[in-house]
């Protein structure tokens, strides 16, 4: 006879007991996985310690790393897939389409080398996000690998702990600029991305700490981890990171609520703001530390002005923008509100920053990509079988929230690294909790289709490594020769300077910098041929770098500097007057142009000048030339009257 399962109450998460995911795995498939993690987990797992991975010099090498895992995953996988076995990552159409775009758009960016710089790191984001979703949850690895990241992140944030009891201001081996005071910052430069990674993981730490869905020793990781990170983030002094921190926890209550009964989600959205607002004003009231940042927001920062002059970049190109990469070069040159620094990288907003650099167009793919990110995780959590996937999916959305809410005001999308920390939570916690309805895999049907998938894949990700690894030799190169220069081996930084310029042909830095070189060697040489020999070909070279990217001023005023050596200073006076129209915010060069005046006995125009940059910020130098010219301009009167 057949006996009835009782009724399960309303709003009750089913637990169905499933199948480990990934089970009937070969074992050689399982060790070409074990291959391609461990080829992308030093990504995650390190990126934060090398200050971020900003620079080329730091994420180069992770770009090869992660695009060799994708490699190895398609080539060594893909011919034993059955149907419908590989992942379809939310978001990848949307991203790829975004890709497309930002090659596309290279041979009409403003720098070319740059968009294609940004777009080979965009590869290794996508590469990292498929590779993730394929491998990181099958037998349950997910456990591993978030294991490992909770003990990097436990590390990270006792280092700053230490730190700040300390009052050191030393980040691993450089010291901290002076403007971040005793702010926290672990092994990063600035404080409010390391908020930032210790939000990504906040969320997911509370949701496994406090349940019992979870083992013990990765329950004890979490809560370890989330007691020693929240007081970091705290001292962090970072107020886009203190939003974060309660957008991500408030978005995880928000979900696990929905996931009982739209009563209890109604009943939480009441609360929450309630409820945060009291702990704000509570610690504001307890807090100086807080009382002085908020003072300081309210007394106005460089934010507003940043995005008044970024909304001008946006207007000037709406549509495809002016190319990944390009916002520090564009910007000096339709900067007016923004004054207290020359040369912002970012608009410390990510949203206006993508826009002003791949137009609506390129804005609208990545909105359309995150938002199935995040429409996949709401729906994982609602329907999940599992109390496990339900929690899982509720602290990713919360560390979504966390990064979304920070980025309004800061720029995390452009940190290397912390990119790279939110596509490993995010693939792995997809893949983890991979089986509900939102998901759907790539049906190879057709073995044609399968040999043109992998042989187009393969063909690009050898594309990008072999491209990448050419500008990060390259790279490595010209920064030698300017070693090799201050070590005053001139013949040894040519030849470098030269190698770098023919392995990496579209990188303007070797022409720049072996320009500078020989404008140098040429102001000292006393022979009249050989002085002449390279004024020319620093000419030559001034040329070629302002061909390759005509945004960056520092050839032009190269130039100026050339035609003051060859007694051709109405060409020089002319390069600045242009330089200063360029970029007019820029100190220096008005200043230079002032200097050059002076030199020529332009008196009236050097003084108009000099009075001009001291409304924008004034030093001694200023202050100097303005008393010196006007006694000159009196005793020149005085000698008339």
């Amino acid at each position: 006879m057949a006996v009835s399962r009782p009724a399960e109450p309303a709003g009750a998460v089913r637990r169905t007991p499933r199948k480990r995911r990934g089970a009937g795995l070969s074992p050689a498939l399982s060790r070409i996985h074990w291959i391609a993690i461990a080829l992308l987990l030093p990504l995650p797992l390190f990126g934060g310690w090398l200050y971020g991975s900003v620079r080329f010099w730091a994420h180069g090498p992770q770009i090869v790393l992660a695009c060799l895992s994708a490699l190895v995953l398609l080539i060594g996988c893909l011919p034993r897939f059955k149907r419908e076995v590989l992942r379809r990552p939310p978001g990848f159409v949307p991203f790829l389409l975004f890709l497309a775009l930002a090659w596309i758009m290279i041979p009409f960016a403003a720098v070319p080398f740059e968009t294609r710089q940004h777009a080979l790191r965009f590869t290794s984001f996508l590469a990292a996000y498929w590779v993730w979703v394929e491998v990181g949850g099958r037998r349950d690895r997910w456990r591993l690998l978030l294991s490992l990241m909770l003990i990097s992140v436990i590390l990270m944030a006792l280092y700053a702990l230490v730190q700040h009891g300390r009052g050191s201001r030393m980040v691993l081996a450089v010291v901290r600029p002076e403007n971040y005071f005793m702010r926290a910052s672990g092994a990063y430069i600035c404080p409010n991305h390391f908020a930032n990674m210790l939000n990504l993981f906040l969320p997911v730490c509370l949701v496994i700490a406090f349940s019992r869905s979870f083992g013990v020793v990765l329950r004890l990781l979490a809560g370890y981890a989330a007691l020693v990170s929240i007081p970091a983030v705290y001292l962090t002094q970072s107020r886009s990171g203190w939003i974060g921190f309660f957008a991500g926890v408030g978005t995880v209550l928000l979900v696990l609520a929905l996931t009982r009964s739209v009563k209890k989600f109604v009943i939480t959205a009441v609360v929450l703001p309630v409820a945060v607002a009291a702990i704000a004003v509570t610690m504001y009231a307890v807090s100086p530390m807080i009382q002085e940042r908020v003072a300081e927001a309210a007394h106005g920062n460089i934010r507003i002005q940043l995005w008044q002059d970024t909304w001008s970049i946006i207007t000037a190109q709406p549509w495809f923008g002016y190319g990944l990469g390009s916002y520090r070069w564009v910007y000096p040159h339709v900067q007016q509100h923004m004054i207290m620094y020359v040369d912002p990288e970012y608009a410390h907003n990510d949203y206006l920053h993508f826009w002003a650099e791949t137009g609506l167009v390129g804005i609208a793919l990545l909105a359309w990509g995150f938002g199935a990110i995040v429409w996949r995780t709401l729906r994982a959590a609602v329907t999940g079988e599992r109390r496990q996937d339900v929690l899982l999916t509720a602290g990713l959305a919360g560390s979504l929230a966390a990064v979304f809410s920070h980025n309004l005001f800061d720029f995390n999308f452009n940190m290397f690294g912390n990119v790279h920390i939110l596509i490993f939570l995010t693939g792995i916690l997809t893949s983890a909790t991979f089986g509900c309805r939102a998901d759907r895999g790539i049906p190879f049907t057709s073995p044609w289709l399968r040999r043109i998938v992998v042989g187009a894949g393969c063909l690009y990700l050898a594309f990008a490594v072999v491209v990448t690894t050419r500008a990060y030799l390259a790279e490595r190169i010209w920064k030698a020769g300017d070693a090799a220069k201050e070590s005053l081996e001139y013949d040894r930084a040519e030849s470098l300077y030269r190698r770098a310029a023919s392995i990496e042909p579209g990188d303007w830095n070797p022409h720049l910098h072996l320009a500078h070189m020989r404008r140098g060697q040429s102001f000292w040489n006393r022979s009249p041929e050989r002085k002449q020999e390279q004024i020319d070909e620093a000419r030559v070279l001034y040329a070629r770098s302002i061909e390759l990217n005509p945004w960056d001023t520092e050839a032009d005023y190269g130039l100026s500097a050339l035609f003051n050596m060859t007694g051709e200073p109405e060409k020089a006076l002319e390069i600045r007057r242009e330089l200063v129209e360029r970029v007019p915010m820029d100190l220096f060069y008005r200043k230079e142009l002032g200097l050059q005046l002076r030199s020529m006995g332009r008196y009236e125009e050097a003084l108009k000048v000099f009075e001009e940059a001291k409304k924008l910020k004034t030093d001694e130098q200023i202050e100097l030339n303005i008393r010196m010219l006007q006694r000159k301009l009196e005793s020149a009167a005085g000698g008339r009257g």
